[in-house]
């Protein structure tokens, strides 16, 4: 029996259609691209890629996985190029947010509590097998004022969030403080947002679905 990839397959061969049936300078002027006649020049999460329109060849320093490359054909689909506010976003503030919070709301959170409300045990063993501790390093663990500012912007960002719930803020908006928490923390680890969270954050809220 044919095995059918309806959650990644069929979305990516979806938008692949659309783009390559898309105008390239309209994609440009509209998502704030370079587009040099052949490809555009994207930049990724601190890294450059070329994408090739309309046969949406990627070059760049790693290979996409089909997530990543969904985020790309749907940014250039219906991105729109907005300068920074220097602030977060809560789902409910974006186009169509309410749908991907009601997904956040009910495949994560939802399913958070009932694996581990009522087990709070399991999930400190959990936590220990995916965060194994490990001996302590003999010595100073902070070597240098980046590491320092790291920590610093991480425990702030964790206070923030534990402020948000406290004042019973929505978790589409505490999320965003624990992700600043996780990026800073990934300064010290090497475990980059990127590496880490894509797939997760694809597979749980089924993006391109």
């Amino acid at each position: 029996m044919e095995v059918v990839n309806n959650k990644e397959g069929r979305p990516l061969e979806h938008y692949l259609g659309l783009y390559q049936a898309g105008e390239a300078a309209e994609m440009s002027a509209r998502c704030g691209l370079t587009w040099d006649g052949e490809a555009f020049t994207i930049v990724f999460l601190g890294e450059t890629y070329r994408a090739a329109h309309p046969g949406f060849a990627i070059e760049g320093p790693r290979e996409l996985t089909d997530p990543e490359r969904i985020l790309f054909l749907r940014y250039l689909l219906d991105g729109q190029k907005a300068e920074p506010l220097g602030t977060f976003l809560t789902y409910r503030e974006l186009p169509w947010g309410e749908v991907y919070l009601q997904q956040f709301t009910g495949r994560c959170i939802k399913r958070f509590a009932f694996s581990y409300g009522s087990c709070p045990e399991e999930l400190e063993k959990t936590v220990a097998r995916l965060f194994p501790s490990g001996d302590a390093p003999s010595g100073q663990i902070l070597t240098n004022p980046r590491q320092a500012g790291a920590v610093t912007r991480a425990s702030q960002a964790l206070r923030r969030a534990r402020e948000a719930l406290d004042a019973g803020l929505t978790p589409d908006a505490v999320l965003t403080d624990v992700e600043s928490a996780l990026s800073a923390l990934g300064e010290l680890t090497g475990r980059t947002l990127r590496e880490d969270l894509v797939q997760n954050i694809f597979d749980r809220f089924c993006v391109g679905k």
